[in-house]
């Protein structure tokens, strides 16, 4: 039923786009003019947070979940951590279906209804479900951190290049490219500049590949079976 209706409930950042006719260089630049692309790189510095919250708790939350088994009190603990598991794989589909257009179909908690709270239990320890979002999660910290520390400095470093002259010539602020408070040359600093303007779309361009590789990741992980 998700795969029949998949095509008229896709999220408006996976709309079908007409064959792109335009130069190379209009494709190029014109990066920065879409939606697709900024939701992406949105999503690249957003996964520092998401990734800290998600992943810490899935580590810390575990470690204390795992150790409370030794104890009568931990089954429903454990039970308690794993809900919460799921609930983060939900929030994290949402963020992903809204940034980076990936369709993320939602199912019910529990197929079978009227089911005890032993049967519960168990069923969401047997889940392959579970265990996956708690591994995407804990996957998330490490990626998280990685996303955000590439894509941010590659933005300043594009950002702080174009501004070169500004920040060069006006406010006498040095790039240090050639050594600490060393002044770029004159000569030098259109390069430098232009260097930023490549940069930027390609960061761009980086943003909404990797975006869509995280994407299918995350729908490996995080859409029931």
């Amino acid at each position: 039923a998700y795969r029949a209706i998949e095509s008229h409930i896709a999220p408006s950042l996976a709309s079908a786009r007409p064959q792109d006719s335009r130069s190379f260089w209009a494709k190029f630049f014109g990066v920065l003019a879409e939606a697709r692309a900024w939701g992406a790189f949105s999503y690249m510095l957003l996964a520092l947070f998401t990734g800290v919250i998600f992943g810490g708790w899935a580590l810390l939350g575990g470690f204390i979940s795992a150790c409370s088994l030794l104890f009568i009190i931990g089954l429903p603990i454990f039970g308690l951590f794993l809900l919460s598991v799921r609930g983060i794989a939900l929030l994290e589909g949402r963020i992903v279906e809204a940034l980076l257009g990936i369709r993320m179909p939602r199912k019910s908690l529990f197929l079978e209804k009227d089911l005890g709270w032993t049967d519960k239990f168990m069923a969401l320890v047997r889940d392959a479900y579970s265990w996956r979002a708690f591994l995407y999660a804990v996957l998330l910290f490490p990626l998280g951190l990685f996303y955000y520390g590439l894509f941010g400095l590659l933005f300043v470093i594009s950002i702080t290049f174009i501004a070169s002259p500004v920040l060069e010539l006006v406010f006498q602020v040095p790039l240090d490219l050639f050594g600490d408070n060393v002044f770029t040359p004159v000569w030098f600093l259109p390069v430098v500049c232009i260097a930023g303007f490549f940069l930027l779309p390609l960061t761009f361009h980086l943003a909404k590949f990797i975006g869509k590789v995280h994407g299918r990741f995350a729908k490996s992980m995080l859409v029931r079976k």
